[in-house]
């Protein structure tokens, strides 16, 4: 005999799906975190680099009235190139009358050859010479590192950004690829911003000094406001982060990140979400190792209300994350990382959920950019991870997890890309893909959930979620198509998006697929320095918002204030 309250619950969450998880997804307490990241901006890094005393060298006055036949040009000091490399810059010169004006003219077509591969600091020379039987020679001065310096007001470690810069001194030849890794780098530590001077070194020839001038913003900090929660863990939301920069003078970050979601009756909390993190540098390659922890506390309202539904998610992870390649056009990176999250969801109608699980994830990033039609910058994130049953893992059989088919030792490959490319003049289109494929049925934190702001804006976050999934989307943006006085900054953007979730262990076929897609207007403005807002409007088109039972259009806000 069913219960009203078991009746009840079963037509809140759908019939199909009562029976696989024992919460909708937007109510799920181990997903609040993954929600949290997506609503968090971002920042850009770059690595300035000025060059001091680079004058090329120019022919002397009368140069072009001195010829003579060219029989052989002996090229001096050239390391970098194999000779047939660099033969055909002056290979149709041989033999034939020139002037000293055209000898000038090959050494700098050389240098310009070294520039553009980029060994910034080489050049190529023409030394006092008596030229006889037509034979001439030329001096690459190919140019490298000598001294460093690190200008750092604050007096943090020099440990770190020395070794970094260090390592461009064992560089026989200097390419600006070693230096923009390097500066790049030097950049990626929290607070820092640094410029790079090279400066012809006075008592080596060919070789330069560089400055490295840092810059540190001691804290970070910023608020926000949103709603884009949903109806069962608070509408509207509020976000804070604060962060030190190199407190303990060790180049680390320190990282404070709460959430607040009130209750639509008041201000009691339906979320609170906490999260620890700090990161540290390690060794001269830019590699950092980072630990966090966090906790979620949710208490759903609304249709949840009287089920006394509790959920109390925390989490503790190690991340190991190396740069392969990195520069301002074309970043390569990996990472491995360990995770332990435990969730416990309890109410008045059914045994207490416990999940635990131990995961280990292998990750890369890619992102490039280029001009295959117009200018564009494209993303690429690939994540294998696998349960394993360590430290108190669940296992496959046992009692009152989340789903009861679920597997705690699952394997799982999940992956993204985000293209933006520049259409004509100030209009852009940006293109979105994720997905997720798994050997079986999972837990629910490690399910695919679309719905929120980055697949099926229309909806509530994890409206839907599956073990396999994939969602879609693609926005027009138009950039400041008129000038607005108290607007920095502004973007014009229309969108649709669309995602498809599967379930494994679903008990009917007609409950093993779900999909959903929406499509709506939004700006997204800098209104002052360092706060930015944005609103949107948008209409869910293929399924009805769980919580609302309804598929009207809904509107979007937030703003948020970096200090």
């Amino acid at each position: 005999m069913v219960t009203g309250s078991a009746l009840v619950l079963s037509l809140v969450l759908g019939a199909g799906t009562a029976k696989a998880q024992s919460i909708p997804g937007s109510a799920d307490a181990s997903r609040v975190p993954e929600h949290i990241e997506q609503t968090m901006p971002r920042a850009t890094v770059e690595a300035p680099v000025e060059i001091e005393g680079q004058a090329p060298f120019t022919a002397p006055e009368g140069a072009e009235k001195i010829t003579f036949t060219l029989t052989n040009l002996v090229l001096e000091g050239q390391t970098v190139y194999a000779a047939s490399d660099i033969e055909k810059i002056y290979a149709g010169k041989i033999g034939t009358k020139v002037s000293l004006a055209e000898i000038y003219s090959i050494a700098a077509q050389l240098t310009a050859k070294y520039r553009n591969d980029g060994y910034i600091l080489t050049q190529v020379v023409v030394p006092p010479q008596t030229i006889a039987d037509g034979m001439v020679k030329l001096r690459i001065v190919e140019g490298k590192i000598n001294n460093i310096r690190i200008e750092d007001r604050t007096g943090a470690a020099y440990d770190v950004i020395g070794m970094y810069a260090e390592r461009l001194k064992t560089k026989s030849v200097l390419n600006n690829q070693d230096l923009e890794r390097v500066m790049l780098l030097i950049n990626d530590l929290p607070g820092v911003t640094a410029r790079g001077i090279l400066s012809p070194a006075q008592d080596v020839v060919g070789a330069s000094n560089l400055t490295v001038i840092v810059d540190r913003d001691p804290f970070d900090a910023q608020i926000g406001l949103d709603n884009y929660g949903s109806r069962y863990l608070g509408r509207w939301e509020a976000t804070g982060n604060i962060s030190t920069n190199s407190l303990l003078g060790l180049n680390e970050l320190l990282s404070l990140n709460l959430a607040y979601a009130p209750s639509n009756k008041g201000l009691e909390p339906e979320l609170t979400f906490g999260e620890a993190l700090a990161q540290f540098p390690v060794g001269p390659y830019g590699t950092k190792l980072m630990v966090k922890a966090g906790v979620t506390q949710t208490s759903p309202g609304a249709s949840l209300d009287q089920f006394d539904v509790k959920g109390h998610a925390k989490y503790i992870g190690v991340n190991i994350f190396q740069p392969i390649i990195r520069t301002r056009d074309l970043n390569l990176s990996s990472s491995l990382a360990f995770d332990s999250r435990d969730t416990r969801t309890k109410s008045n109608i059914d045994t207490t959920r416990k999940d635990s699980l131990r995961i280990v994830r292998l990750g890369s990033h890619l992102d490039w950019v280029d001009t295959v039609f117009n200018a564009a910058v494209t993303n690429v994130n690939v994540e294998l991870s696998h349960g394993v049953s360590w430290l108190g893992a669940n296992e496959k059989d046992d009692l009152d997890m989340s789903r009861p088919d679920g597997d705690p030792q699952f394997y799982k490959v999940t992956s993204s890309l985000v293209r933006l490319e520049r259409i004509v003049n100030n209009i852009a289109l940006q293109t979105s893909l994720s997905g997720q494929m798994s050997n079986g049925p999972l837990l629910s934190a490690e399910e695919y959930g679309v719905g929120g702001v980055s697949f099926g804006r229309g909806y509530d976050p994890s409206e839907l979620v599956g073990d396999d999934g994939f969602g879609a989307s693609v926005e027009l943006q138009w950039n400041r198509p008129y000038t607005v006085s108290w607007m920095t900054d502004y973007t014009l953007y229309g969108f649709y998006d669309f995602g498809r979730v599967w379930n494994d262990d679903a008990t009917t076929s007609d409950g093993s697929a779900d999909s959903l897609a929406s499509i709506g207007l939004g700006i997204r403005t800098t209104i002052a320095l360092g706060t930015d807002a944005g609103f949107m409007i948008a209409k869910p088109l293929t399924h009805m918002i769980s919580s609302e039972n309804d598929d009207d259009i809904r509107p979007f806000f937030n703003i948020n204030h970096k200090f």
